[in-house]
């Protein structure tokens, strides 16, 4: 039986019935261990709960699933654009990848992910068959093949002489990729609310380990594994699979089944973006004659101790773009709504991304938000003039689409630190 679907929106206040409400706490909290976040997720107030700093589904007791959204524009495509931010491979095109004759209504999260998965996986098959390895196997034969383990022959030859223990390479469609890709695949179709994406999952299980059993049982390493080079084609349903399986919590505390759970923290996807921006941003000016570079991210000493027992207290911006090797801006970004609902930057972020910009020497120091909104710059007192402007520059996260999101996003931040 299908969870219970329960939608609600990221930052803004809900109510469950009293047995859910008991429960939320400690499904909230299983989430942010597995998350391994140090932020708040969870807040109840005279009743009413609020999520914040995730979105995606997260299972109460494995018959009612919360489906957390953020708070977006009519327009914006949110989960093309989380996508897109989670995948580093081709751009997610959501309409295109899934089955003809679809519904047209917005899909979840779970709906669009089995469909792109659906989608990518098919088109891999199709074109190279399964993913056939070579693998070394440890068995005992009747007649000697392969490589003979001579200590452990020698120790059962007086009564098994005719009994060999080999090592033998074989050509294996069940091994620990496909295993994790079927895993996926049962996961998904599953959790999907289209039939046609649910029985074309379960047909790729099947021809991904021909003549295997249904359960697929993956070594959880194998998430950490590179695809070999000769297997390319399915590189875009693993980092699907990957992304899936790395996100998901089956078994509760007592061993029941929850059914999937995807959870995403949402301000990883803003510095991701940020950092694509940058990218983009210092391309752009090269083109036009600047010698203007994104510098990968890394700690910055703000605070040396005198004596070794105290620690040294560092800063690392999210993004820096330097020119000709100096730096002219440095770059935090906040995943709030709390800028545009409110008078300006929470003084924490304030003081945050000056001392941060002050640290690393730059010019002007941005505060980067998720939402949509003109710059807004101010004259920044004192340090001497580094920095001597403070911009807060909205990305509009939730309208992002791969590629061209870049690229305006990239003129608004030159424009903002020039």
């Amino acid at each position: 039986m299908n969870p219970v679907k329960i939608d609600i929106l990221e930052g803004i206040p809900f109510r469950l019935e009293r047995d859910l409400g008991q429960r939320l706490p400690n499904a909230v909290d299983r989430v942010r261990r597995r998350l391994r976040t140090g932020l708040p997720l969870l807040s109840e107030s005279q009743g009413a709960f609020t999520l914040r700093n995730v979105v995606g589904t997260i299972d109460i007791d494995g018959r009612h699933q919360l489906v957390i959204e953020p708070k977006t524009e009519p327009s914006d495509d949110w989960i093309a654009a989380v996508l897109d931010l989670m995948f580093d491979s081709s751009r997610i095109e959501i309409s295109a990848e899934r089955t003809a004759g679809e519904r047209v209504s917005p899909p979840k999260l779970l709906d669009a992910l089995a469909g792109i998965y659906s989608a990518r996986l098919s088109q891999a098959l199709r074109r190279d068959g399964p993913l056939v390895l070579l693998e070394r196997r440890r068995k005992v034969l009747g007649t000697l093949r392969g490589r003979l383990n001579v200590t452990q022959w020698i120790k059962g030859v007086a009564t098994t002489p005719h009994l060999f223990p080999v090592e033998v390479d074989l050509l294996e469609t069940d091994n620990d990729f496909s295993q994790a890709m079927a895993a996926a695949a049962v996961l998904l179709a599953g959790e999907t609310s289209s039939p046609l994406v649910r029985s074309r999952l379960m047909q790729i299980r099947n021809a991904l380990r021909p003549g295997a059993a249904d359960t697929a049982i993956y070594p959880p390493g194998v998430l950490n594994r590179h695809l070999p080079t000769q297997w390319n084609a399915y590189e875009p349903a693993w980092s699907v699979a990957k992304s899936v399986l790395k996100r998901v919590d089956l078994l509760g505390s007592a061993g029941t089944h929850r059914g999937v759970e995807v959870a995403i923290e949402p301000w990883p996807l803003l510095e991701e973006l940020l950092r694509r921006c940058l990218v983009a941003a210092a391309s752009m000016a090269q083109k036009q004659g600047r010698n203007l570079n994104a510098l990968e991210k890394k700690h910055h000493p703000i605070l040396l101790p005198s004596d070794p027992k105290w620690k040294k207290r560092n800063v690392e911006p999210d993004g820096l773009l330097a020119e000709s090797g100096k730096v002219i801006a440095s770059f935090e970004a906040k995943y709030s709504a709390s800028f545009v609902s409110g008078a300006g930057p929470p003084r924490e972020h304030v003081f945050q991304a000056l001392a941060t910009a002050a640290a690393v020497g730059a010019e002007v120091s941005v505060l980067v938000y998720p939402e949509a909104f003109d710059p807004v710059r101010w004259s920044v007192i004192g340090f001497n003039g580094k920095p001597h402007s403070m911009v807060a520059v909205g990305l509009g996260m939730f309208s992002y689409r791969k590629r061209s999101g870049e690229l305006s996003r990239a003129k608004v931040l030159i424009d903002a630190i020039s």
